[in-house]
């Protein structure tokens, strides 16, 4: 899953480190090479100056103040590739201030308690990396990979998030005030997730795996905001949790649409092949859930709009006054105004002595939106109850 080129980025310099030397040991002789502000730059230096391309895996950098310093481009894993197993790569209470890593490989790292205040890691890739308790107030995180990355108890306070990949991210309690997602996840645009595959991934990567992403976007995006939503809702921010969980429903919706449901549901089809009468069923399943969602989404913004409940309320008041001044059959009706008050008094459900219907046709649309009142008025009330309850 983290193969990369590295040279996609910048190439690793040839050099006699004893970074580079220490690969030849075996991993239960590379437990940790501790390493401070100084013997980084050093290394630096040794790499013609600057730290892109230069791998510090397996370094203890733990409390060390990097603030200020150029690091783009600098690789660390926290892991073997090939064997899996674990490096001792630390990073834990380490101060990043006004720090740049860009395009820097920053895969299963260690980062806990960890400041990043103002810092740049834009395009960045941070796979599995583990930012428990990190501090990223105004970090810049744009297009940055954050696949499966954890931030639990982190601050990610007026963070630049636009075009990051935000896939089994981790944001359990995680304070995400003022910070900027982008109006749309890269999952929600095939063409923005394709790029993103041939910006990161390249011929390592099986084209099995990038086409069941690909067919799997919108459930994905889906997942995020659900993810976001809980960490908006944990720290109050109801407003942002609404938003998100508006668009994490209208994503479900369209993945049940005819030209996403066999690429998203694909498991389904192939249980079904073999037979027509299984598949009918389930593209006609698939219809009705993309109906029942698009109702849901018209009518109340799935309970958290409730201006679209009074938005309908109008639209079958003016309705069923059109109707009824052309049908007839309301006594001393005879203004528009009369037959609006008729059709406001019939939709509220009060009615009044001088207005009644005298035609049994009159009477039947009298009786229908009687009852298209009483639950639009019910479904405001839950709406508005539910935005209220929420903040």
């Amino acid at each position: 899953m983290f193969q990369r080129l590295l040279d996609h980025w910048l190439p690793l310099p040839e050099s006699d480190m004893l970074l580079d030397d220490s690969r030849a040991l075996p991993p239960s002789e590379l437990s940790r090479i501790r390493l401070d502000r100084a013997g980084l730059i050093e290394l630096i230096n040794q790499n013609g100056g600057r730290a892109a391309g230069l791998d510090i895996s397996r370094c203890d950098l733990s409390g060390t103040d990097l603030s200020k310093m150029d690091l783009s481009g600098l690789v660390c894993f926290g892991f073997d590739e090939e064997t899996q197993i674990r490096y001792s790569t630390d990073f834990t209470d380490a101060r990043f201030a006004d720090t740049s890593l860009v395009r820097a490989v920053l895969i299963g790292v260690q980062f806990t308690h960890a400041s990043f205040w103002q810092a740049n890691l834009t395009e960045a890739s941070c796979d599995g990396a583990r930012f428990i308790n990190t501090s990223f107030s105004k970090t810049n995180l744009y297009k940055a990979d954050l696949y499966a990355a954890d931030f639990s108890g982190a601050s990610l306070r007026e963070c630049d998030l636009r075009g990051a990949n935000l896939r089994l991210a981790r944001f359990s309690t995680a304070v995400m005030t003022n910070s900027q997602i982008g109006e749309q996840l890269i999952q929600e645009r095939a063409d923005t997730y394709k790029k993103y595959y041939q910006r990161w991934y390249t011929k390592h990567l099986d084209q099995k795996y990038v086409n069941r992403h690909m067919n799997k976007r919108l459930l994905e995006a889906a997942d995020i905001y659900m993810n976001l939503r809980n960490a908006y809702a944990s720290h109050g921010r109801y407003r942002d949790a609404s938003k998100a969980y508006l668009k994490e429903r209208r994503l479900r919706h369209r993945s049940h649409s005819f030209r996403h449901m066999r690429q998203h549901y694909s498991e389904e089809t192939n249980r079904y092949r073999g037979s027509s009468l299984r598949r009918i069923m389930f593209y006609l399943r698939h219809l009705r859930s993309w109906v029942v969602y698009g109702l849901y989404d018209l009518s109340s913004g799935y309970g958290e709009r409730p201006s679209y409940v009074l938005n309908w309320s109008v639209i079958i008041v003016g309705m069923f006054t059109v109707v009824f001044k052309q049908v007839g059959g309301i006594e001393n009706a005879t203004t528009w105004l009369d037959y609006f008050n008729y059709s406001l008094a019939s939709f509220s459900t009060i009615g009044f002595e001088t207005l009644h219907p005298t035609t049994p046709l009159a009477q039947t649309l009298t009786s229908v939106e009687s009852l298209l009142g009483i639950s639009v008025l019910a479904l405001f009330m839950f709406t508005l109850g539910n935005r209220i309850n929420r903040g």
